[in-house]
């Protein structure tokens, strides 16, 4: 959070309108104690707006409502989305308090815009009437509105919406707890190791985990470290340390986290059952037999029938294959580790050892090309070049020192600008694990004037930053996460839409907006993209042939087993959104022992506490989605690395019919429309 000290006089930053002049959200003058007094203002204006809106007199007209609509809950908007991301990113007990505080009020304002009937019936009127005179984006925006004011209770009695609309609220504040749970669970776990027990952890993880003034001299098991459950140690832990105990300390730590534990509300275990049983509710409030239904109403897969289908025939296409590469993870631990019985916390530890003997590879090997600066560079000037686009480094104060600014401009139209990206690439204290892209203010030209609001995305990432070192490095794998990142980015502030509600990816359906950014991650195991990459670090080296070859080649070392685990948490989500059952009889666990013995594991694992992006994210019945996206992506990757579509390359037709278009066009339509083989799985079959 920004500096906490009493607000100057001057106008309130979250106040603040974009201009052409200044168009990016004032993050580094937010004070915590401007957010009370923007958001009672804001609430204020969006309420004489609703007011106003649904009163009599109003004609159902498209422009007089959107006029009265748009800008106030726009305003609200884009305010509550700056500071929603700050407490994910920069994370106190001050600014989680005024946040919770709001947070009730603000949804329940947004749940009745979105559930007022006599807006509904207004809005189907200038749908039965004028659609034909409307703009095609005007018109998809306004079709999308109908459907969320019915799927938000609109058709309901007023006592049934009532219970709605406290579902929802409560819902909000469910979610919300449990993100905060698991971060507190997170931040407030470490253990005291001595250098013996991490044997086998590289050695710049040992000099950032040093405990002060500890020396070999002071302690006859060598030096002690402070080792935590943050992913940029944790997984590292798991991949390289030697002493199986310590591996299985923090195995147990780590998928034990937000459960039973001695605060108060801080066990997610009953959270995820309210969770459960209030979507649930909600369904069936609005006619539907299940969450699931109801979620994938707005999806491309329609039903959950559809989605169940998609993931059960992948598990069967995989199995067998999984269970060899289960048979290998087993005979490998056995004969080569001594391990008579490969558990849990052995996977990561002994996937690397195979690597290392049948590849001659240990991600470590690539990090020295890997410089962060020099990478993020040739990460920027590879999608540049390949969406014909210039992304330039703006130097412009922000909420932290780490987080850097990127302007986007079209490069075959000069002078205009799409709009910006910041990247908040490292891990720390108070926020959020894990890769994500915020939409913070979306492309939108009001009315009256002549110019429209640029979007602005903010990715954040959690890469290991070493204080040790000077020059911070990163993985192959971070490369991966950094594209996978500026897919969703790129979609967002490409846009050309100018309508609210469908530019960038807004109208997108949700199990579609995978597409880019699994195709650009496709890239980091490209030998041109990755050479390209890798040359703009501080050594101006590349990766070299046979290096990348042999990474490569690792890429495949227990993919199978990789996957099939992908699908089973996508098969859980499912499960867990399309059944009345209890969520404590569909544990996790159980589907996993199901799948992948010998593999079992431990009754007090509770994974499932730690799936934020079901229980507190977009994706609760919608895990499949990058599965389901992950199709599209290879066949589009399959074609661009081999052919031009028509003599233009897929890349702009990627940008021109579906970055540009935003959500004004059916998924199946636009991915379509650049080469209906990305749609085909027969084409997907055919190159596997």
């Amino acid at each position: 959070m920004p500096r906490i000290q009493d607000s100057p006089n001057a106008s309130n930053p979250l106040l603040k309108d974009p201009t052409i002049a200044d168009p990016l959200p004032p993050f580094a003058d937010i004070l915590l104690e401007d957010i009370p007094p923007a958001l009672d203002i804001l609430m204020a204006q969006a309420e004489a707006a609703l007011a106003s809106a649904t009163e009599d007199s109003k004609p159902a007209s498209y422009a007089e409502i959107s006029n009265t609509l748009n800008i106030p809950f726009e305003r609200l908007s884009r305010a509550w989305n700056i500071i929603g991301h700050l407490k994910n990113v920069t994370d106190t007990p001050q600014l989680r308090t005024v946040y919770n505080q709001y947070l009730s009020p603000v949804t329940n304002l947004f749940a009745r815009l979105e559930s007022d009937e006599r807006l509904y019936t207004k809005y189907k009127q200038i749908l039965g009437t004028i659609s034909n005179e409307l703009p095609a984006a005007q018109l998809t925006a306004l079709r999308n509105t109908v459907r969320t004011c019915k799927l938000s209770g609109a058709e309901l009695s007023m006592q049934r919406k009532l219970t709605f609309l406290s579902l929802e609220e409560e819902l909000a504040g469910l979610s919300n707890k449990f993100s905060e749970n698991l971060l507190d669970a997170t931040e407030s776990f470490s253990l005291i190791l001595n250098s013996n027990e991490l044997s086998g952890l590289p050695k710049r993880l040992m000099e950032h985990t040093l405990c002060e003034s500890s020396t070999p001299e002071l302690h006859s098991h060598g030096t002690r470290h402070k080792i935590g459950l943050q992913s940029t140690i944790y997984h590292q832990v798991q991949k390289y340390v030697d002493i199986r105990s310590t591996r299985e300390k923090m195995y147990r730590a780590y998928t034990e986290r937000a459960h039973n534990t001695a605060r108060e509300g801080s066990d997610n275990s009953p959270i995820i059952d309210r969770i459960i049983e209030i979507r649930n509710a909600k369904a069936k409030l609005l006619g539907f037999p299940n969450y699931a239904s109801y979620s994938l109403y707005t999806k491309m897969a329609r039903t959950p029938s559809n989605a169940i289908n998609f993931i059960s025939d992948l598990i069967s296409k995989i199995s067998s294959k999984a269970q060899a590469d289960l048979l290998e993870l087993s005979l490998y631990a056995q004969d080569e580790l001594g391990i008579s019985h490969i558990e849990p916390w052995d996977v990561a530890y002994v996937t690397e050892k195979i690597k290392v003997k049948k590849c001659n590879f240990s991600e470590e090997e690539a990090r020295p090309y890997f410089e962060a600066d020099g990478t993020i560079r040739g990460v920027i000037k590879f999608i540049s070049d390949k969406f014909n686009i210039k992304i330039s480094k703006v130097n412009l104060p922000t909420y932290h020192e780490h987080v850097s600014i990127y302007r986007v401009d079209r490069s075959d139209e000069p002078g205009d600008t799409a709009g910006y990206i910041l990247i908040d690439a490292y891990s720390r204290p108070g926020k959020q694990s894990g890769a994500w892209m915020d939409g913070i203010t979306s492309r939108w030209k009001k009315s009256n004037q002549q110019y429209a609001q640029l979007p602005v995305a903010i990715i954040v990432t959690d890469f290991h930053w070493n204080e040790a070192s000077a020059v911070q490095h990163l993985t192959w794998a971070d490369v991966e996460t950094l594209l996978h990142e500026l897919g969703h980015a790129l979609h967002h502030t490409l846009t050309k839409v100018d309508t609210l509600g469908v530019s960038g990816i807004h109208g997108v359906e949700w199990d579609v907006v995978e597409f880019p950014s699994q195709y650009l991650e496709q890239f980091a195991w490209d030998r041109d993209a990755i050479e390209s990459i890798s040359r703009t670090g501080s050594n101006s080296e590349a990766i070299p042939l046979d290096l990348f070859l042999r990474a490569k080649r690792s890429c495949d070392i227990q993919k199978y087993r990789r996957l099939l685990t992908t699908c089973l948490f996508a098969l859980y989500d499912l499960d867990i959104h399309s059944t009345d059952t209890p969520i404590a009889s569909i544990r996790l666990s159980e589907i996993y022992n199901k799948y992948l013995q010998p593999l079992r594991l431990p009754i007090s694992s509770r994974l499932q506490n730690q799936l934020d992006h079901i229980f507190s994210g977009a994706y609760a019945a919608g895990l499949y989605s990058y599965e389901w996206a992950d199709i599209m992506s290879t066949n589009a990757y399959n074609i661009a690395t081999r052919e031009l579509i028509g003599g233009v390359d897929i890349d702009l037709k990627i940008k021109s019919n579906f970055f540009e278009t935003g959500g004004t066009t059916p998924a199946c339509e636009s991915i379509g429309s650049i080469d209906g083989r990305i749609l085909s799985l027969d084409f997907y079959a055919s190159n596997l």
